[in-house]
This record gives structure tokens, C-alpha cells and sequence, in this order.
């Protein structure tokens, strides 16, 4: 499945990333084709995955 978010990686008000999300199993993978795009900083992209687990 392709999901697409357009809205920039500072706004945790995402409605196409918290959908994709709650699709995700626990053995899914998940690219990005640039961190930026996940999260503005560091420690913000991995509470994003600390969340997930």
C-alpha cells in the first residue's frame, strides 16, 4: 500500500500519517524517502517510533 502525506514533517496534525500508522503490523515496514519528511528533528521521529512499539 502507498500512502502519500503532503503536509509538512513540524505538524504532528497529520491526518494521511496517522492513518498510516494504524495500518502498520508490527513486522510491516515502513520507507520514507527522507527523515524529513517523518519528523522535523531527531528525538521528534523517534518518539514517533517509540509510540509504534
Amino acid at each position: 500500500m502507498i500512502v502519500t502525506d503532503k503536509t509538512s514533517g513540524k505538524n504532528d496534525l497529520r491526518p494521511e500519517f496517522t492513518a498510516c500508522h494504524a495500518l502498520l503490523d508490527a513486522d510491516d515496514t515502513l520507507a520514507v524517502p527522507a527523515l524529513d519528511r517523518y519528523g522535523r528533528s531527531l528525538q521528534g521521529s523517534r518518539g514517533k517510533l517509540e509510540g509504534r512499539q
